[in-house]
């Protein structure tokens, strides 16, 4: 399959069953929380056959957990959340204006070692 969007959902729609993907974008909202250790990690994707490999080549897989023993070639496997800051600017004790600074942040990302086809999670340090 080539050039698809499946942004934001867990899996293509049923009945697609495709091995390889080139240049689709699989990126999802948000990071979810891993249970066990309490770290940002990417949503699985296609949850329902997360034992079928497929190959990943230049696609955004933001925020996505791929199946394992997929090969991932030359993917955005990035972690992200949005945060948001709000500041208050006061005039003498009275409010003014709110400002509101909205950043990503990235907390780590998927790498795939080609010569053994692991998958291993690589944590940034955060600030």
């Amino acid at each position: 399959m080539r050039r698809k969007n499946y942004s934001g959902k867990r899996s293509p729609p049923a009945g697609e069953r495709v091995e390889t993907y080139v240049e689709c974008n699989f990126s999802q909202p948000a990071a979810i929380t891993d249970p066990d250790t309490g770290k940002k990690c990417g949503v699985p994707i296609f949850p329902g056959s997360r034992s079928t490999p497929r190959e990943f080549i230049q696609c955004n897989l933001n925020n996505c957990d791929v199946p394992r023993d997929s090969v991932v070639s030359d993917c955005n496997t990035s972690v992200t959340t949005k945060e948001v800051d709000e500041e208050t600017i006061m005039v003498r004790g009275t409010p003014v204006r709110r400002i509101t600074k909205r950043r990503d942040v990235a907390h780590g990302r998927y790498v795939h070692d080609e010569n053994t086809n692991e998958r291993t999670y690589e944590e940034f340090p955060q600030k």
